[in-house]
């Protein structure tokens, strides 16, 4: 698998404008970095262990605060991409709440012009039914999960730091596209005829194609006079269901549609006793209102100010996956 090509590198004089994206070697991190080359950044990642083929890297770690003061040094932007997502102990979120402190500090003390800090539309809470629900949602009482509580804490950092440093908060939802584990998953299950619909498969969708993140992102640098702390939805903007979704990408395969489903109450019991035994699956009781809830945000007010303009075109989109990974 590849990462998106997100088009080629401008043979230009490199930009003295620098950026440091963390969490340089995830699915977003990299195509964030190609993306910003492109657009004539100079762009650093911070790396833990790992390493990270075409990038320009500095080793580092959010959880070690001596790391980031030498990774920021003379840099401009931060976009703190890093995040653990998956099960596990609630010490091992750490990253998502901590690391978003760490962070937020060293920038101020480094001078950093702005930081973008990627949360995500859990936060909104998955557990329960959204209609075009803006940025005022308020936080679930009860966090489903870790992932959730920690992400909280993060935006809850980034907020309690508006006042001393220029920070923008962009609320994904399901980020997606090619070379993308979680979606090539639903994908192979969909082509080999094992996918089946938790509920009815009408309840509406909240995906983010990987380009359509990435040009909020751009925007979210660039534009000049948003206020400190503002916090927009990023999604594709479509009203596209499950079934929907699913369909069209049978289609794409020349499949038929597919017709298998199990109750909604059934998926959530067997996920409570997996994720009891189990807390490192991805089958989560999160995971079932993702597939099961309606999950539609408004994002006019990131069209608004900051001028988003999302690609919509679906079959396009499910084309290039397809292309890319099958």
């Amino acid at each position: 698998m590849t990462d998106y090509n997100m088009g080629k590198i401008m043979n230009k004089e490199v930009s003295k404008e620098k950026v440091l994206i963390t969490g340089g070697c995830g699915y977003l991190g990299r195509n964030l970095y190609s993306y910003l080359t492109s657009k004539n950044y100079n762009v650093v990642s911070l790396a833990h262990n790992h390493i990270i083929s075409n990038q320009k890297i500095v080793r580092g770690d959010v959880l070690k605060r001596n790391t980031l003061i030498k990774a920021m040094v003379e840099m401009d932007y931060i976009i703190h991409c890093a995040a653990r997502m998956f099960g596990g102990k609630k010490d091992e979120f750490r990253v998502n709440s901590e690391g978003t402190r760490n962070v937020l500090d060293i920038a101020e003390s480094s001078g950093v012009r702005k930081v973008i800090h990627i949360s995500s539309l859990a936060v909104a809470n998955e557990s329960i039914e959204h209609f075009n629900s803006t940025e005022s949602v308020e936080y679930p009482k009860k966090p489903i999960n870790h992932y959730v509580s920690s992400k909280i804490e993060g935006e809850n950092f980034a907020l309690a730091k508006k006042d001393d440093i220029n920070i923008i908060i962009l609320r994904p939802g399901w980020i997606w596209g090619p070379g993308n584990e979680s979606i090539i998953k639903m994908f192979k299950m969909i082509k080999e005829r094992k996918f089946v619909f938790i509920g009815s498969g009408k309840n509406l969708t909240y995906f983010t194609y990987i380009s359509n993140l990435l040009q909020a992102i751009d925007l979210a640098l660039s534009v000049n006079k948003i206020p400190s702390g503002e916090i927009f939805n990023i999604t594709d903007g479509s009203k596209v269901t499950m079934k929907n979704f699913v369909d069209t990408v049978a289609s794409q395969f020349k499949l038929q549609s597919v017709k298998r489903r199990v109750p909604i109450w059934l998926a959530n019991s067997a996920a409570f006793l997996i994720e009891k035994f189990r807390p490192d699956s991805d089958f989560t009781r999160q995971n079932v209102a993702i597939m099961s809830k309606n999950l539609h945000f408004d994002i006019s007010k990131a069209e608004k100010v900051l001028g988003y303009r999302p690609n919509k075109d679906l079959n396009k989109q499910i084309a290039e996956v397809i292309n890319s990974d099958f």
